[in-house]
Order: structure tokens, then sequence, then C-alpha cells
């Protein structure tokens, strides 16, 4: 018979065997969604020719709707590699209402805003990225049923989120 802690202990082990390593906190299906997610950050078109200053529109979708811009910033070497660099800002689609609902279809939680900030060392030689850095600021309100009985305050609770994840890629 397995019990919790041992179901626990076993994925925590998994976790650990199956993590890129350089996410801590993350989960190994989080991560690979981050290298996916990495590709919206990029030009679209591989035959158009891009220089320093030039912008392309970007959006993607996590949990929420992200929409933004990409711009290319300039060219470094890094470990060996020649990549371009890219940065990008997308914020959170306001025109979109994300809940997210429990059991009795009552809404938990709401995203209320958010950005994400990017930068990839892309190494254009072999089409794969050397670093990337990711700072995502989001507020969610939790709760949120409207009090009209006698306050007529809501009482959700907003709460802020940042969260910096940093990866580093080598070739074998």
């Amino acid at each position: 018979m397995v019990d919790e802690q041992d179901l626990d202990n076993a994925l925590e082990q998994m976790e650990q065997e199956y993590s890129l390593g350089t996410t801590t906190g993350l989960s190994a299906i989080d991560q690979v969604y981050q290298v996916i997610n990495m590709k919206s950050y990029l030009p679209q078109s591989k035959s158009e020719q891009y220089s320093v200053g030039d912008s392309w529109d970007i959006e993607f979708e996590t949990d929420v709707y992200f929409s933004g811009l990409s711009t290319l910033k300039g060219f470094v070497k890094y470990m060996g590699a020649d990549c371009a660099v890219v940065q990008s800002e997308a914020n959170v689609d306001g025109e979109e209402n994300f809940l997210y609902m429990d059991d009795d279809a009552d809404p938990m939680v709401s995203v209320v805003d958010g950005n994400i900030q990017f930068i990839v060392l892309f190494d254009f030689k072999r089409q794969i990225p050397r670093y990337t850095k990711t700072v995502i600021t989001m507020n969610t309100k939790v709760g949120g049923e409207e009090d009209t009985n006698t306050t007529g305050l809501d009482d959700a609770v907003t709460m802020p989120m940042i969260e910096t994840v940093e990866m580093y890629f080598v070739p074998k």
C-alpha cells in the first residue's frame, strides 16, 4: 500500500530527475512550456532579414493571452557563439476575462493584469537559444463575491506575483 507521503516523495523524485535543473521551482511541464513559448518572441519569418532596432508584434497564450512587441537589440558573442539579442515585452490582453472556476462554478481566481519581459541570446547559426530571462508580473484577484447586504465592498483579495526564470542552454 502506498500512502500519500510516499506518493509525494515519488513525485518529487521524478520532478528532480526530469527537471532541466536551471529553473528551480518550476515543474518539468512548466519548463517545457517556457521553451515552447520562447518561439513566440522570435521573428516568425525565417526568410526576412532584420536589422538592429527592428520590431515585430508578438502574441501567445499561457494560462492567459498576451500580446506585445519584440525588438532586435543587437548582437553579442556568448560562450563562443554569435548571438542575436532579442528583447520583448507583452501584456495581458485586457479585452479578455480570465476566470478560473472551482467545482461549484463560482469564480475563484481572475487575472487582473499582467506583464512579461523577456530577453534571449539566440544563436542564429545553430538556431537555438543560449540564454533566456523571463520576468512575469501578474495581479490576480482571489474570491470576490460582492457583499451587498452590509458594506457593499468586494471581499476579493488582490495578490501580486513576480516570477523570474533564467535558462541557460549548452548544445552537446
